[in-house]
C-alpha cells in the first residue's frame, strides 16, 4: 500500500516520473514544492531525506493553509506531495480529478511504503488461524501501540490548521502609531478651522441682509407753543424708540384765560 504519491499540473511531456525527478526539476527552477502548513515531507532514502531538509532549510516549499491555495499552486507549476493511498490510482500517470483532468497522479515507485491494513474472508478458516497466530507474536506490542499519545484522539486535518505566529514588537510599530495620530489631529484641526471660517461667513452674510432690510426712522415732533400765535412747528429728530413712538402724535395745548374780577 503506497502512500507516496506526487501529483504534477498537465504537461505534453512530463518532466519526471519520481522523488528524485520531482527535485530535478525543482532545482532548475521550473516547479516548485507546495504544502499545507504542518505537512512533513516523505522520503525513502538517504539522499533524498537531504535534499528535502535542504528544501525546508532554504524555505523553498511554499506553505498554504487550504486545499484551494493548493489547487491554485498545482496550476501555476506547484508539486504536491499526496498522502492517500497509491493502490487507489489505476495506473501508474492517472488523473487527480476525473471530472475536471487538469492535474496528473503520479505513483512513485520509489516512494516510501506502508501496509496498513488487511481484509479477507472470515469462511476462510485456515487463513484466519494463521492471521491469529500473527496476531499472537504481536500481542505483546498492542498494549504499547494503543497507549501512545494522541492514539484515541481525533487528528485535525491539515488544510484546517492555521497556527498563529507571535513576533515581538519594535519601534517601527509604535511609530507608525504616532504617524497615523499626527496626520488624525491635522485632518482634525483642518475641519475646524473650515467650520469656523464658515460660521463667519455666514455670520458676515446675515448681518448684511438684515442692515438692508432695515430702514431708518428718523421722527418728528411737533411742539406747539402757548405763547405765541404764530404757531411755526419745530421739529426734533431722535432714535430713542420712545420718542419714535411719540413721533406720530401731535400736541396741540388749549389756550387758557383768565379772568381778572
Amino acid at each position: 500500500m503506497m502512500f507516496s504519491v506526487l501529483a504534477s499540473p498537465i504537461r505534453v511531456s512530463l518532466p519526471f516520473v519520481n522523488m528524485q525527478g520531482a527535485l530535478d526539476a525543482i532545482d532548475s527552477r521550473s516547479f516548485f514544492f507546495s504544502a499545507y502548513e504542518r505537512q512533513a515531507m516523505l522520503c525513502s532514502n538517504d539522499q533524498v531525506c537531504t535534499r528535502i531538509d535542504e528544501l525546508i532549510a532554504t524555505n523553498k516549499i511554499v506553505r498554504r493553509t487550504s486545499e484551494w491555495d493548493i489547487a491554485e499552486d498545482l496550476n501555476d507549476g506547484g508539486i504536491y506531495q499526496a498522502t492517500i493511498d497509491g493502490e487507489f490510482l489505476k495506473e501508474d500517470l492517472s488523473w487527480l480529478d476525473e471530472e475536471t483532468k487538469k492535474q496528473i497522479a503520479i505513483k512513485d515507485g520509489t516512494g516510501a511504503k506502508h501496509y496498513g491494513a488487511f481484509a479477507f474472508n472470515r469462511k476462510k478458516k485456515k487463513m484466519k488461524k494463521r492471521f491469529d497466530r500473527a496476531l499472537e507474536i504481536l500481542y505483546s506490542s498492542i498494549g504499547k501501540i494503543t497507549a501512545g499519545h494522541g492514539y484515541h484522539t481525533k487528528k485535525e486535518p491539515m488544510d484546517k490548521y492555521l497556527e498563529t505566529s507571535w513576533f515581538p514588537l519594535a519601534w517601527f510599530h509604535l511609530s507608525e502609531a504616532f504617524v497615523f495620530f499626527f496626520f488624525a489631529h491635522l485632518v482634525a484641526i483642518a475641519i475646524f478651522v473650515i467650520e469656523v471660517f464658515f460660521q463667519i461667513t455666514l455670520h458676515i452674510l446675515f448681518s448684511r441682509l438684515c442692515n438692508r432690510k432695515r430702514r431708518p426712522v428718523l421722527p418728528r415732533i411737533v411742539i406747539v407753543s402757548s405763547d405765541v400765535d404764530d404757531r411755526r412747528p419745530s421739529t426734533i429728530s431722535t432714535t430713542n424708540p420712545f420718542l419714535s413712538l411719540m413721533s406720530s402724535i401731535q400736541f396741540k395745548p388749549k389756550r387758557r384765560e383768565s379772568y381778572v374780577p
